[in-house]
């Protein structure tokens, strides 16, 4: 498991808000905080929101995506207790549609 990197500005910020807050709030508001106080372009902000979104939420878990065996066509998802899953780009491509999904697309929130 990773150790949080709390001088990351999105995690700091991230950790900051209060909880429970919904993800694509939580997401927002931290791409709109990169944005204007670090000057970052809206595409990079968002990424790094989502990236340090992501590994708040794996905190403490037990299943980790394997990066040495997933590439940019399949993404390999390892269990401390289970069989490893598979997923090609053509089967993430389909959660899209499934309305429990909902958070696609990033929208910077200032409030």
């Amino acid at each position: 498991m990773n150790r949080l990197d709390d001088t990351n500005a999105a995690t700091s910020f991230l950790l900051r808000l209060p909880r429970p807050i919904r993800r694509e709030e939580a997401v927002g508001r931290c791409t709109a905080h990169l944005m204007q106080e670090h000057d970052m372009p809206q595409e990079k902000a968002s990424i790094l929101a989502l990236q340090s979104y992501a590994e708040l939420e794996a905190m403490n878990q037990t299943t980790w995506i394997d990066t040495d065996a997933s590439t940019g066509n399949l993404v390999v998802i390892r269990q401390a207790n289970g069989p490893a899953i598979a997923m090609t780009l053509r089967d993430i491509l389909a959660l899209r549609h499934d309305p429990r999904l909902a958070h696609r697309d990033v929208t910077p929130v200032t409030h």
